[in-house]
């Protein structure tokens, strides 16, 4: 019938990107897609129809005009306008007349709500019985809804039908010269498909709605289209986390493979640190070195073991961290900062923290000062549980290999070599790991408030 497809809510997205920016942490990819799917109000749903085919008509889907609920025929839509936005159409008014005259021995009652549905023998049996199973469970079978219909011997479920009944619905036009009552339900629908379905509608093959609305047109259609799709993503959410990578990349931000193969969202793409132990301070090269040798350590036991003394002290910013899952660090003075850092890499929230031309309240050590510098500059990863990481190199090409790939494509008639991912492109050569010292054409900027020891 159609293609559904996954939209990100604009407030939603927004407020996760910048949370990303602000921490200067790496997200699972695949756990923010489930974010996103827990709450309706979180994502939005594009319906795209498919071409008419040979003996299959086209799909046309019918948008509200004013809630964005979507259904497949213009007479649900009609439906859906009197039963959620009549009183903006009509004056509706509950008027008691007199109750149905006559001796009814048995009434009918729905054992799915309760409802009772008047004798068989009525005249507005067929009516109630039609008006209760689209309003509420046009998604099952008609045959199935009618089996739930039972009928019930009990004299004061009779005089309970006879007495609710006895109340009737009028529908008084809101726009007109004279406008009269309408107490017809037929009758409705067609005042109200001629004179406010077509400025109250919209029929298309593209449309993009809420996830909070779909349940409200009651179109058995497109809410089993709707559930077996969101079902399907909340098992493993694949088309979700690529609509988030898409929109991701387009924010500015940078998706790569971490551990265990997992893609995380950052604010900067992790790369190897490319340097002489010469060309940096001792403490720099001591946070590398150590989470080299103790991958996925904490912030905690990386700063206790550079610098113990000064633990207590350093370790208060990464709690006050870990509680508001925010990058909090004060602003350096201005003869600080080294030119190699933009502005732009202070997280916001640090200056709503620190307000300028006041000093700083909390006292940060160097080592924790070094380690945020790391983290910003993508040298070290910061997982969103505080694990933290230094990237691996690029894996290298074997030589022995390359001639049998050529053989194995040029067998295939030609075949175009395989593109290298944007990563492997923009992720400079690195030398071996920290703990080996190794020559470098260039030097890495310097951490804010610190020389560079030669």
């Amino acid at each position: 019938m159609a293609e559904m497809a996954f939209l990100p809510d604009e407030r939603a997205f927004q407020s996760v990107c910048e949370q990303v920016r602000n921490t200067g942490r790496s997200y699972p990819l695949f756990s923010l897609a489930k974010m996103f799917l827990e709450r309706p109000e979180r994502y939005r749903i594009r319906f795209l129809a498919k071409p008419a085919a040979e003996g299959r008509p086209g799909t046309v889907f019918h948008q509200c005009g004013i809630c964005g609920c979507v259904v497949t025929s213009a007479s649900l839509l009609t439906q859906h306008l009197l039963k959620t936005h009549a009183d903006k159409f009509y004056k509706v008014e509950r008027i008691q007349g007199e109750a149905p005259k006559g001796q009814f021995a048995t009434v009918a009652r729905c054992k799915l709500n309760g409802a009772l549905l008047g004798p068989t023998n009525h005249h507005a049996y067929q009516d109630n019985l039609m008006r209760l199973y689209k309003q509420r469970y046009s998604n099952m079978p008609f045959e199935r809804f009618k089996a739930s219909v039972v009928i019930e011997k009990d004299p004061e479920l009779v005089k309970k039908w006879q007495e609710a009944a006895a109340w009737k619905t009028t529908y008084t036009p809101l726009q007109g010269e004279q406008p009269k009552a309408i107490e017809n339900e037929m009758e409705l629908e067609r005042h109200c498909r001629e004179n406010h379905l077509p400025s109250s509608g919209t029929a298309s093959a593209d449309c993009v709605a809420s996830a909070e609305v779909l349940g409200q047109g009651n179109d058995p259609a497109i809410t089993r289209l709707w559930r077996s799709v969101i079902e399907e993503e909340t098992r493993f959410p694949i088309n979700v986390a690529q609509c988030l990578r898409e929109h991701f990349f387009k924010a500015g931000l940078n998706v790569f493979k971490g551990r265990k193969g997992m893609q995380f969202v950052a604010a900067v793409r992790p790369k190897p640190f490319v340097a002489d132990r010469n060309t940096v301070t001792t403490t720099v090269w001591a946070i590398l070195e150590y989470i080299q040798k103790h991958p996925l350590s904490d912030r905690k036991k990386v700063l206790a073991a550079i610098s113990p003394a000064e633990t207590e002290t350093a370790a208060e910013a990464p709690k006050q961290e870990a509680a508001a899952d925010k990058t909090v660090v004060p602003a350096a003075e201005p003869a600080q900062v080294s030119a190699e850092q933009p502005a732009a890499e202070t997280p916001a929230a640090a200056k709503d923290a620190v307000p300028e031309g006041t000093a700083p309240k909390a006292v940060v050590s160097p080592a924790a000062q070094d380690l945020y510098w790391l983290v910003r500059q993508g040298y070290v990863i910061e997982y969103h549980n505080g694990q933290l990481q230094c990237p691996p190199p690029p894996k290298k090409k074997d030589p022995k290999k390359e001639p049998k790939r050529e053989l194995k494509e040029k067998a295939e008639g030609g075949k175009q070599p395989a593109i290298e991912p944007d990563a492997a492109k923009n992720e400079p050569a690195p030398v071996e790991q920290p703990s080996v010292p190794a020559a470098a054409d260039e030097e890495v900027a310097a951490p804010p408030g610190h020389h560079q020891e030669g």
